[in-house]
């Protein structure tokens, strides 16, 4: 195992833990604002629309072309997406000065994965207010829009996370944060790893769902829509899944937490 160079507590910025501590508030609400949404107006629709979910289940674009269900949806929706910007810069910010303990090429794509996170995560934001603000029956091509550039740019998130993973597991070495021996916890590392390639997997299927539904499978017709839509929500929530995994890195680091002990590659 390669030892990163560690540094002294001096050297850690006093304003660090706070903006450690804004970034997992802001995550925590957009986790939970979003997941409650996506299964909320599904549910809405489907109790208030009798006569359409008897001829199929609703997709969440359905399901918030309603204006009672999508107005608040939109609402809470685009707050949550606003939130998410500087919760993953948050990330962003900490495996950028994680990167300082580890080796120079380790260090270089976590400085670049670092940057990509924030940048796919903007991206994602923005087509998440499209998908909500612009909805079905008037706004078909821009609710698609930002459903494709939110879709794309969030799998794109799962890549970064599963590259972090990767490169700490690969080059096997502790990475010092800032804080003096606090290390990465190679366990949490292995599992989110796991939870993005999962993910990833998800957004595949989902893909291929989306582009075969509308094919004839004859008995299989009724089974394949409703896989698809099902999937829809399940997705997401794998999303969030795996950001609300980072936030144990974020709150060692807010907190000076020493886990030096946690060297179990």
């Amino acid at each position: 195992m390669t030892d990163s160079v560690h540094t002294p507590d001096e050297v850690r910025p006093g304003w660090l833990p706070w903006v450690m501590f804004s970034s997992i508030a802001a995550n925590i609400f957009a986790i939970v604002s979003i997941n409650y949404w996506i299964y909320y107006a599904r549910a809405a629709f489907i109790a208030t629309h009798p006569d359409y979910v008897a001829l199929q289940p609703p997709t969440i674009s359905r399901a918030i072309s309603d204006p009672a269900i999508g107005e608040p949806f939109a609402f809470w929706v685009t707050l949550s997406a606003i939130a998410l910007i500087p919760g993953m810069l948050g990330i962003s910010l900490a495996y950028g000065r994680i990167a300082r303990g580890a080796p120079v090429l380790a260090a270089r794509v976590l400085m670049l994965t670092a940057v990509g996170l924030a940048l796919f995560q903007a991206a994602s934001s923005v087509g998440i207010y499209l998908l909500s603000s612009y909805r079905f029956p008037n706004h078909n091509y821009m609710h698609m829009m930002g459903s494709y550039i939110f879709f794309i740019a969030q799998a794109m998130v799962m890549v970064m996370f599963l590259l972090l993973g990767v490169v700490a597991l690969r080059c096997r070495v502790t990475m010092q944060r800032v804080e003096h021996s606090a290390n990465v916890q190679l366990r949490w590392v292995r599992l989110r790893a796991g939870v993005a390639c999962l993910s990833i997997a998800m957004v595949l299927i989902y893909m291929v769902l989306f582009l075969i539904k509308t094919m004839d499978f004859g008995a299989a017709n009724e089974f394949v829509y409703a896989t698809y839509v099902l999937a829809e929500p399940v997705v997401i929530s794998s999303f969030l899944l795996c950001l609300a995994m980072f936030q144990t890195d974020l709150w060692a680091i807010a907190r000076g937490r020493d886990q030096s002990r946690d060297k179990d590659i």
